[in-house]
């Protein structure tokens, strides 16, 4: 039984390598490349638009979780660390979404989505979307953008991350416990 379902798992996972179907956009079916331009189109859209980007490093449900409660002990995310862009970086966010490579992977990631970094987007004082980062498995979730993204999306999101000061990866649990014990 084991054998046939480890078999099963890496004909699975051997599917999902493979080379990536088209994709509805805008009512037409475009090659997968197209999804990764428009991608990068809406958002260089979105932070051309934007008259404030905030990006919020933060905890995730699951860094404190109740497994007996069966539920999180983390009420409201704790966050970690905040910064609204200044106008250079709004533009080096800017450079560096219009330099990544539109070539996109449709593939299926097997772990846990757990976002520990925001960017949200704000026009007129009014947040217009927010785009959710998972660095361990480099899952990124906007929906202001509901197409697959760029491949190497989450590698120039990291870096920026780096660029302002902030860490894409850490050892959240840790984090996320020694908030709750002082009282977060």
């Amino acid at each position: 039984m084991n054998k046939s379902l480890a078999i099963l798992l890496a004909l699975i996972l051997v599917s999902a390598c493979g080379e990536a179907p088209d994709q509805e956009i805008d009512g037409s079916f475009a090659p997968v490349s197209e999804s990764g331009r428009r991608y990068i189109e809406i958002l260089a859209t979105e932070i051309s638009a934007a008259d404030r980007i905030v990006v919020t490093e933060h905890s995730f449900e699951l860094d404190a979780y109740d497994e007996q409660l069966g539920k999180s002990r983390i009420a409201e995310p704790i966050i970690y660390a905040t910064l609204e862009l200044s106008a250079t970086q709004k533009r080096q966010f800017s450079r560096l979404a219009s330099e990544i490579s539109p070539i996109t992977e449709d593939g299926s990631l097997l772990c846990i989505f757990e976002p520990h970094h925001s960017i949200a987007f704000y026009t007129s004082g009014i947040e217009t979307s927010v785009m959710h980062i998972c660095f361990s498995c480099g899952e990124v979730r906007w929906l202001k953008a509901n197409l697959i993204p760029p491949a190497k999306l989450d590698e120039e999101l990291s870096k920026f991350i780096l660029s302002i000061g902030m860490q894409p990866e850490r050892d959240w649990v840790e984090m996320a416990e020694a908030r709750l014990a002082d009282g977060a």
